[in-house]
């Protein structure tokens, strides 16, 4: 063992390791891959020239380039794919460089990910690992974005977030997703969308539970993939964990056809068996709502009316509220009486749930309404239960 070790390691007179010397000759796969299997065959692929470059720098060069050697040396060897030569080149540059296949670059950036792609749940990060990852997505010009996104697609939602979230160095402190040039920038947002549309963001609402198996978060919709907004629109995405919960609360909306004029927008989707990895939490959803945002609630409205009453000496002052209340009541009225034709009970209207769309005002927190006849949710009943 120790002999043949020697052996892998021996070099001649112009420091080339029976390894090199294969690649420099092009003696091809079978011979690399005999010297690869040998012992102490790993660390001769680890091992630098005089020139300090490995044998994976040493076959990506043009001279030398055979794309079935590089994996060879890849699989024995691993590490090679983050070591860097005397010039500070990457093997991933090097092949960018040469434009060399796709193929060798993304096995290359695969090898030198940050994280264990096999760790699917719990993310591992791998020390000394990242580099190529760092150059594909901040410093190749966007040139290799198809990559990028292919490696995301082979990642769990975890996994993508610690892509988004790696850094450079240990003193530094900038993420990979806010130096990302913009295409691959774009990549990383779009490979994090719920369903390829949503993206979660920060607000109030995220992982707020209304029962033990509806869970509500904050998000940005940005349309289907085949038909995409102009814009972004702010929603909660109401995910139901039980089939039988969404069936009570949310099913009846989507079976009756109500008017939008006086109700908040909304989708629905069935999630079922479909394999999305930015399921939030990890979680199985069979279901999800994705309901429209209002800034101004009524309840807003009136907390910023004159608490000291003066404005009732003011009688134009009065006329425009009188007027306004009578306006928004009016609709409000006419949206539960439709709700009501529709054997549909909102049962929690307060102020909290008149919202302004635009110019209109509308009723919101339908999901969780009952039909007719059926029980409501323990936790929507409450001071404002019906009768409505």
């Amino acid at each position: 063992g120790d002999e043949n070790w020697h052996l892998s390691m021996m070099k001649n007179n112009r420091d080339e390791t029976p390894l090199i010397r294969a690649i420099k000759s092009r003696a091809g796969r079978q011979v690399v891959d005999a010297l690869l299997g040998a012992d102490g065959g790993s660390l001769a692929a680890l091992d630098e020239n005089s020139f300090g470059a490995s044998a994976l720098h040493l076959i990506l060069r043009h001279e030398y380039y055979d794309a079935a050697v590089a994996i060879s040396i890849l699989k024995a060897a691993p590490s090679t794919a983050a070591l860097r030569d005397a010039n500070r080149i990457l093997p991933i540059q090097l092949a960018c460089a040469n434009s060399l296949q796709r193929e060798i670059i993304l096995a290359i950036a695969i090898i030198d990910l940050p994280i264990d792609l096999g760790s699917k749940d719990d993310v591992i990060l791998r020390n000394n690992f990242g580099a190529s990852w760092w150059f594909l997505l901040c410093e190749s010009n966007d040139k290799y974005v198809d990559i990028v996104t292919e490696i995301l697609a082979l990642c769990s939602h975890p996994q993508k977030m610690a892509l988004c979230l790696t850094v450079a160095g240990s003193s530094n402190e900038e993420t990979a997703v806010s130096c990302a040039t913009p295409l691959c920038k774009s990549a990383l947002r779009e490979g994090l969308r719920f369903l390829g549309r949503f993206e979660f963001t920060s607000g109030d609402n995220n992982n707020f539970a209304s029962s033990q198996k509806v869970q509500k978060f904050d998000a940005i919709d940005y349309g289907p993939v085949n038909n995409p907004f102009t814009g972004e629109k702010k929603v909660s995405l109401i995910c139901y964990g039980s089939n039988e919960v969404y069936l009570r609360e949310a099913k009846h909306l989507q079976e009756r056809k109500l008017d939008l004029k006086f109700y908040e927008e909304f989708e629905h989707f069935a999630i079922g068996d479909v394999d999305d990895s930015n399921i939030p939490s990890g979680a199985k959803l069979h279901h999800c709502v994705a309901v429209i945002k209002s800034k101004l609630s009524l309840s807003r409205v009136v907390a910023g009316m004159p608490r000291n009453h003066e404005y009732r000496t003011d009688l134009n002052l009065l006329k425009r509220y009188f007027s306004k209340v009578k306006s928004i009541m009016f609709r409000v009225g006419e949206g539960i009486y439709k709700l009501h034709a529709c054997n549909i009970i909102h049962g929690q209207i307060d102020s909290h749930s008149i919202m302004k769309f635009g110019d209109r005002w509308k009723i919101t927190g339908l999901c969780g309404s009952a039909v007719k006849g059926d029980p409501f949710s323990m936790t929507r009943l409450g001071a404002h239960s019906p009768p409505e």
